[in-house]
């Protein structure tokens, strides 16, 4: 892998565009699109075509999800942007900000102001036997303007299944020890590696809807929501990490790379209490923070109904509120 020059390969794009259409090319670094955006504004990316790879001749072609686990484990892993991401997954970053992955198409919110930009998942010093394109469409998403100050949406919901109420204690949730009620929340005290606790609520008879909870974080290693469960690993959970990380896996217990369908970006989970919300619209699973898609999936396995819950890993977790919800 060859030497790469990240300035002279930057192309810039007039930031008055509102939108448009940009090829980003593997053999460079961080390309330009056209659209400027504020802190917190939200804007859509929709993968058109294209394919790349990191080691041309002898690598494989792949779009913007990069290479699977046991592909990407078989390449040379010193030449990473963000080393958690599998070689030759699509990376964005807004101004100054740190830079995370765009996986499939979908929203994102800008973490902070300034032009957004993409380039693959591989160093710039290790560009040079890179090979292929992809094409993207970018745009504020809708009712919103470039530069403007955005407040994201939650979608849209109808009427609520279910609502917990923990006053009485437990209500009919059903986990292990390390669930337990105070004074109308739910807490998890941290001491179990890996525990789900399920709400009272049968939504196998529901194929599309919500789970929503209020939680605030004491100490996180991971935690996350779960939906459409039924036996053993089957589901969907949406996760966040100690470091905000998060992502969306198959398998309501599975945190690891193999069960991982979509990364999402960073959240920031430190202070006082963040609504978390995980939905289920056909084979369309999507993981929200405060209103906010963070990683959006797309799976064939679990589309129907099945019980929605609260996962921590040895994580301390005071949960306010819990709702099931029905897709509008």
């Amino acid at each position: 892998m060859a030497l790469g020059v990240l300035l002279g390969a930057t192309a810039e794009a007039p930031a008055s565009a509102a939108s448009g259409d940009m090829t980003v090319r593997s053999e460079t670094g961080w390309q330009t699109a056209p659209l400027e955006l504020a802190a917190g504004q939200a804007f859509t990316v929709d993968y058109r075509s294209g394919t790349w790879t990191v080691g041309s001749p002898g690598l494989a072609l792949v779009g913007i999800d990069g290479y699977d686990a046991a592909a990407d484990r078989e390449i040379y892993q010193g030449c990473k942007i963000l080393a958690d991401q599998t070689y030759g997954h699509l990376l964005a970053r807004v101004g100054g900000s740190a830079p995370f992955p765009v996986s499939h198409s979908g929203t994102f919110t800008a973490p902070a102001s300034g032009q957004l930009q993409f380039r693959i998942n591989d160093d710039d010093r290790c560009l040079g036997d890179n090979a292929g394109a992809v094409n993207l469409r970018v745009a504020p998403a809708a009712g919103e303007t470039p530069g403007g100050t955005a407040t994201p949406a939650t979608p849209a919901s109808g009427p609520a299944l279910y609502a917990a109420d923990w006053s009485p204690g437990l209500n009919g949730w059903a986990g292990d020890s390390s669930w337990k009620t105070l004074r109308g929340e739910l807490l998890s005290d941290g001491t179990a590696w890996d525990s789900t606790i399920f709400a009272p609520y049968d939504t196998r008879t529901v194929a599309d809807y919500a789970v929503e909870a209020r939680i605030q974080v004491v100490k996180a290693d991971m935690f996350g929501l779960v939906l459409r469960h039924s036996a053993g690993d089957d589901g969907y959970i949406g996760i966040v990490d100690a470091d905000g990380k998060t992502w969306i896996s198959a398998g309501n217990t599975s945190y690891s790379n193999d069960g991982k369908l979509a990364d999402g970006y960073q959240v920031d989970v430190g202070t006082g209490s963040h609504t978390f919300r995980m939905e289920a619209d056909g084979n369309v699973i999507r993981f929200l923070v405060d209103g906010a898609q963070v990683a959006t999936a797309t799976d064939n396995r679990y589309i129907t109904g099945g019980l929605g819950g609260i996962n921590s890993r040895r994580s301390q977790l005071e949960v306010s509120g819990f709702r099931v919800l029905r897709l509008s």
